[in-house]
């Protein structure tokens, strides 16, 4: 079985969570600069569910690439792109009424954000074609049908 252009997909999901996660990343170590946390419980209970997500989107590419449980990666694809897009949906909502003494906000930032989730929906969208169209596999040609 020979890997093809077909794996890009996973590869940009990969790229997108590992970015996700570090936008993350860098929003906890921001808050934990200006203020001390109240709870430990409450401070790993949020972490945990801000990189659920992201962290779901890497192992899930990183088992699409590597062509384990293809299946079940595209589940947890599928889980983890819906949560990028509502997250991003959500933010983009909330910054496009601003209040009226409020700074206009960083339009091409959100733009990015948009982009992102966007791309990470549509590579979804071609993973599971792919993995509809041959034979229950991910980013692999069978062999006898090369392209």
């Amino acid at each position: 079985m020979a890997r093809s252009w077909r794996t890009a997909p996973a590869s940009i999901d990969l790229l997108i969570g590992v970015a996700w996660a570090s936008g993350v990343t860098f929003m906890f170590l921001a808050l934990a600069g200006i203020s001390t946390p109240i709870s430990n419980l409450a401070v790993a209970k949020w972490l945990a569910l801000w990189f659920a997500g992201p962290v779901c989107l890497v192992a899930a590419s990183v088992s699409i690439l590597f062509g384990k449980l293809p299946r079940a990666s595209l589940v947890v694809s599928v889980a983890a792109a819906l949560a990028l897009t509502g997250i991003v949906g959500n933010t983009i909502w909330d910054v496009l009424h601003p209040e009226p003494l409020e700074a206009p906000p960083a339009y091409g930032f959100y733009c990015v954000l948009v982009g992102a989730a966007l791309l990470c929906d549509v590579c979804i969208v071609v993973l599971a074609a792919d993995y509809k169209r041959s034979n229950r596999t991910i980013g692999v040609i069978p062999s006898g049908t090369e392209e």
